[in-house]
């Protein structure tokens, strides 16, 4: 017996909270453990220039991976590429909160970026496919508002935890969370007979790209540190030029590339683009420095200073 239009619709939402609960964990993930850094220095007896790879290792993995892994999910599956991303995130935030050194915890959080890669595209696909044409404003509109929830509770989230509990619970959190919810998300996305989408992938393509995006990313990342001017930024940042032209060329000549060009044709699809790629860079340099500013400059409370800086992803997420 077919499904009437109003159960299709029906499992379509419940698809949609599903794949958003995904999401929420690996966007809480990027503000929640910032407010930590100061007291994750104390217990490690690290310096700043260390802690930072703590966020500098789980964005600059999902930077290089998430259209990679984007477009593997096609082969791969979209469902299955999701869920195993949601495993590898919990099990990565485990490992997180166990992680006995700096060095450990930063290869942890590596891999919970791999996890974040591999949710993020998967999620936004999961959810464009969930719903009729008639409802895709409503089903986005609810992934991007759980988005947003996720970045601007982080913060005072992160800051609870790390004053009454410990820091390491700001990593442990997402596995209940995940726990709980798996069965629901399990059961809302999963579907029979998936369809693959059967295409070559393009190795050079791919290695061109993530070229360009490490050492573009790794040359933002360490200019504070190493000096701008420095003669080590200015390779970063050719070799990151130069591979990204090599790849625009190759995508240019190869049947199945990596990146579909033509959607940059839309000015207002770009100008989003600019505007989430600035703001993002305004969020995230603000998130790294104000709590340490806050807790050893100005001597708030690690709770205090969490709720200081709650309302700027909200002015970001707006």
């Amino acid at each position: 017996m077919t499904e009437t239009v109003n159960e299709q619709r029906h499992r379509g939402l419940k698809q949609v909270f599903a794949v958003s609960i995904g999401l929420f964990l690996v966007f809480l993930d990027s503000t929640i453990v910032n407010i930590a850094i100061p007291n994750i220095i104390d217990d490690y007896k690290i310096d700043l220039s260390k802690a930072s790879w703590i966020i500098n290792g789980f964005v600059l993995t999902l930077a290089v991976l998430l259209v990679t892994l984007g477009k593997m999910a096609d082969m791969l599956g979209r469902v299955r590429t999701f869920l195993w991303g949601v495993i590898i995130f919990a099990v990565s935030s485990f490992l997180c909160g166990i992680a006995p050194t700096v060095d450990s915890l930063i290869i942890f959080r590596i891999l919970q970026g791999i996890g974040g890669a591999m949710v993020i595209p998967t999620s936004m696909m999961l959810v464009r496919t969930a719903v009729p044409p008639e409802k895709m404003g409503l089903a986005m509109g609810i992934w991007g508002a759980v988005g947003a929830m996720a970045v601007a509770i982080g913060p005072s989230l992160g800051g609870l935890i790390t004053e009454y509990i410990h820091w390491r619970w700001v990593f442990y959190i997402n596995v209940p969370i995940v726990l709980l919810a798996f069965p629901f998300i399990y059961l809302a996305i999963r579907v029979q007979n998936e369809p693959i989408h059967k295409f070559k992938l393009d190795p050079l393509g791919i290695l061109l790209m993530s070229l360009s995006l490490f050492f573009l990313t790794y040359a933002i990342l360490q200019g504070e540190e190493i000096g701008w001017t420095s003669h080590k930024i200015f390779l970063y940042f050719i070799i990151s030029v130069v591979s990204g032209a090599l790849f625009l060329f190759v995508e240019t000549k190869v049947k199945n590339p990596i990146l579909d060009f033509s959607i940059f044709k839309n000015r207002l699809y770009v100008s989003g683009l600019v505007s989430n790629f600035l703001g993002g860079i305004l969020l995230m340099g603000t998130l790294i420095l104000l709590p340490i500013f806050l807790i050893r400059v100005k001597e708030f409370s690690t709770l205090e200073a969490s709720f200081a800086i709650t309302p700027f992803p909200e002015l970001y997420s707006s």
